[in-house]
């Protein structure tokens, strides 16, 4: 069993001397197995930064949804080659006009509203802004143009129209129950769970100025407590990580309630082909609500070319499954920085730190040679 030295001895320095953020969690589970659950730091609070602390994970949990818009789908009771507007009424004829594929898949050109400006918009006028508010004239349906939060108020709209009850219930109900989730997990916080889980709560840092400026309004009733099912999640590394663990034995032909193999098949299949995305700027694939090709992503160099997860807020969040090598991981920053930082940096060195830990880089690397060769023989 190793001890994760290299792991460690990254988190620290990066907490530490270098200052890229005030604490860590990390969560490993290899061969099915719980093999690292590690708090680094602080809270964001002067506290010491516990396993359990919850934090905000944004865009780190928009997979729980796409999980339970495919399930609709197979189900019979949302058709993902629908429209918009066949199910919402949409000022926008553009947004009317957009198909929920394209939502998932981010591929509607749709624009992108800033997580800080979403936030002050009141919960009862979201889905008004969401349905009216058109594309820029620059993009086109088809792009790809990773939408914040946009596309994801209007799947979750849809989501509830053909679910027949809210959001948060059928996420709880298929995916957060049955994963045994519930501790770690809370895609919108109840008042009662706010009140229960306030000591608990954790803040992330903006550390792109000369001051670290600790994000307090992460930890208000009405953040924690409004509904946002594009960015609005909170948890641990802890729960990314199991969610991601729990997936894998559905990968491997489970079920954990009604989330099928044939589900996650077709939510983490390759949706649209390796091509620049005009927010994120890089040349990456996307599944269905999934991050795909990860190496594409900024998640190290050892990710094997299936490799499926999902970041949030300039990486300060991640999780993600490689199935080659049975490996889940969950891993929250406190720490904003900028993006290069963030991606380039500090994630591809944590990542790369796991995989040789475990010892799975030699692996990985000549596994990913034997898929390319195949590949280009295949192609041609």
């Amino acid at each position: 069993m190793t001890d994760f030295s290299e792991t460690r001895k990254q988190l620290a320095v990066m907490t530490g001397q270098l200052g890229l953020s005030q604490g860590v969690q990390v969560y490993v589970s290899h061969a099915g197995m719980p093999v690292l659950d590690l708090a680094v730091g602080e809270n964001g609070l002067g506290a010491p930064m516990r396993p359990d602390a919850v934090l905000a994970l944004y865009c780190s949990t928009k997979p729980l949804l796409a999980l339970v818009a495919v399930m609709l789908a197979e189900q019979g009771r949302l058709d993902l080659d629908a429209c918009v507007g066949e199910v919402l009424a949409c000022p926008s004829p553009e947004v009317a006009q957009t198909g929920l594929r394209e939502l998932l898949s981010h591929t509607a050109g749709l624009t992108q509203v800033q997580g800080v400006l979403a936030n002050f918009i009141p919960a009862e006028q979201c889905l008004q802004v969401a349905t009216s508010t058109p594309p820029p004239s620059q993009w086109r349906a088809g792009d790809a143009a990773y939408s914040e939060w946009q596309s994801w108020t209007l799947l979750a709209a849809t989501v509830e129209a053909a679910g027949g009850t809210d959001c948060e219930t059928l996420l709880q109900r298929s995916i957060i129950d049955p994963f045994a989730l519930s501790d770690d997990l809370f895609p919108r916080m109840t008042d009662q769970q706010f009140t229960a889980y306030y000591d608990r709560l954790g803040v992330n840092v903006d550390l792109r100025g000369t001051t670290p400026v600790p994000m307090l309004m992460e930890r208000t009733r009405r953040i924690c407590t409004q509904p946002n099912y594009a960015f609005g999640s909170y948890g641990t590394a802890r729960g990314l990580g199991r969610f991601y663990e729990a997936l894998l034995t559905v990968r491997a032909g489970g079920r954990r309630g009604a989330i099928t193999p044939a589900v996650l098949q077709r939510c983490i299949n390759p949706a649209r082909p390796r091509q620049y995305d005009h927010v994120l700027e890089r040349e990456c694939r996307f599944g269905l609500g999934f991050m795909t090709g990860l190496t594409d992503h900024d998640f190290g160099t050892h990710c094997a070319a299936g490799s499926w997860g999902h970041a949030g807020n300039a990486g300060m969040s991640f999780g993600f499954a490689d199935d080659d090598h049975q490996l889940a991981v969950g891993l929250v920053w406190n720490g904003l920085t900028d993006t290069d930082t963030s991606l380039k940096y500090r994630r591809r060195l944590v990542v790369d730190a796991i995989y040789r830990d475990l010892g799975l880089a030699e692996s990985t690397q000549s596994g990913d040679s034997t898929r390319t060769a195949a590949a280009h023989t295949s192609s041609t």
